[in-house]
């Protein structure tokens, strides 16, 4: 089997291929959207340096970022850190870990679009997820969740999601954190949301939004460069836990359509892009670290998307979406790809 013929990384190449994209459709795919309550006001101040107790974070790095790729209380790797194989050919560095941690079988996708009506502005990016659900692509992660192989259908996207309020122009995570737990509340109560490993929040930030770490020194989405801390990631995805002690997995999607985050002809490819990364890591290392994630010399600390990140190539998902994005890192393959 042979991966897709690759685009390159250039723009002119990518704007080149930009008539094999197929726009997602916006009435494909109806939402119920609730109208998202503005933060709890506890959490709508922070201090400089202040963290969340037991927070967890994986970030995708934005394009030319070389710092750190996991923050906060995640489990220490360097016992289980292994020598780097040798192996001429590949031209990624080495296959994924697994520390025993849960991964994700089956999930449903609740968009949460901050600061908006709806995802229009995003590219319509529950499109591109129920396109994903039925994919190739998604059958990859079988190999790592323990699905059966080349099945696909189990993360669909929900038939509601949250829509409105302001996130402002900063925003951090755990303000992100708390409304995640205020809609999951909602949602499992109201709706019969399986939480846990079952249902994954994804929280879309409009243009002009930007988002740190509580402690900001650790990095921010900061592409206009008014953020407190370092312009280090394009998305993350992270975890946070009700007072029952279910956890609440969810990613945070800043707009990808600026300098650092966007190496695709569209704003729909753009928000794919990173939401498809944080997508697969979700699912294979939902509590950052406990998962599937690289304890080699050369990919110590990556995930299932950090290894394949900014390398980018049009994915036909079905036979009407198209999108151009990255691969995932297949232990099968030893190598980069959408295949199962």
């Amino acid at each position: 089997m042979t991966r897709l013929h690759r685009i390159g990384r250039a723009f002119a190449a990518l704007s080149a291929s930009a008539a094999m994209v197929v726009l997602p459709v916006a009435s494909a795919l109806a939402e119920d959207l609730q109208p998202l309550p503005n933060l709890p006001s506890a959490h709508a101040h922070l201090k400089p340096g202040s963290a969340r107790p037991g927070f967890a974070a994986k970030i995708m790095p934005r394009q030319g970022y070389r710092g750190r790729l996991m923050f906060g209380h995640v489990p220490d790797l360097s016992a289980s850190i292994k020598p780097a194989a040798t192996r001429p050919n590949d031209f990624y560095p080495q296959d994924l870990s697994y520390f025993g941690g849960p991964v994700v079988t089956a999930a449903s996708h609740v968009n949460v679009y901050w600061g908006a009506a709806n995802g229009a502005v995003w590219g319509y990016p529950a499109q591109y997820e129920n396109a994903l659900n039925h994919s190739r692509m998604i059958a990859m992660l079988n190999a790592y969740t323990g699905n059966p192989p080349a099945t696909n259908g189990t993360y669909p996207v929900a038939t509601y999601g949250w829509a409105g309020g302001s996130p402002g122009t900063l925003i951090y995570d755990s303000q992100i954190a708390a409304q995640a737990q205020f809609i999951a509340t909602y949602d499992r109560a109201n709706r019969g949301a399986a939480l846990e490993m079952g249902t994954i929040y994804h929280f879309f930030l409009p243009p002009g939004t930007d988002a740190c770490f509580d402690d900001a020194s650790q990095g921010c989405y900061n592409p206009d460069g008014a953020a407190p801390g370092p312009f280090a990631f394009c998305g993350y995805h992270s975890n946070t836990t009700l007072p029952d002690g279910t956890n609440v997995l969810y990613t945070v999607e800043p707009y990808q359509t600026v300098y650092g985050c966007s190496d695709s002809p569209t704003t729909a490819s753009d928000t794919a892009n990173v939401l498809g990364h944080e997508i697969a890591e979700t699912i294979t290392d939902p509590l950052p670290g406990y998962g599937w994630v690289g304890a080699y010399a050369t990919n110590y600390g990556s995930e299932i998307g950090d290894e394949c990140s900014w390398q980018m190539y049009t994915h036909t998902l079905t036979p009407s979406a198209s999108y151009v994005t990255q691969n995932w890192y297949s232990n099968r393959l030893h190598n980069c790809s959408d295949l199962p």
